[in-house]
């Protein structure tokens, strides 16, 4: 019965430690061009203004298209001093999937 309540405990541990929670935000993706649900893009992270910004510095001025998402992340997304992420050079450390016209799949590439 000891080794049971063991084995047991060790078990919750395991799922317990193996189970990781997506992190959420809310926010805005940037594109220069219309998005197709299922593209992914490169993108940085304007923390501040919660805008994820997936286009190239030399589209700076072109129309942009903006889609209100709810974005996942499999973890916190590691911000500058100056909430930036993602990096300033293209392309950008994050990627972006839209996976519907309301959520998004993101990743940081560290």
């Amino acid at each position: 019965m000891k080794y049971l309540v063991i084995a047991l405990l060790v078990f919750v541990l395991l799922v317990l430690v193996g189970c990781r929670r997506q992190v959420r935000y809310h926010v805005t993706l940037v594109s220069e061009q219309p998005w197709s649900v299922g593209d992914a893009k490169f993108c940085s992270f304007d923390g501040k203004w919660m805008e994820l910004h997936c286009f190239p510095p030399t589209a700076l001025s072109t129309p942009k298209h903006n889609y209100l998402v709810s974005a996942d992340f499999e973890r916190p997304v590691h911000f500058d001093s100056q909430q930036w992420a993602g990096g300033s050079t293209y392309p950008y450390g994050i990627i972006c999937r839209l996976d519907s016209l309301e959520d998004a799949t993101c990743r940081e590439n560290k």
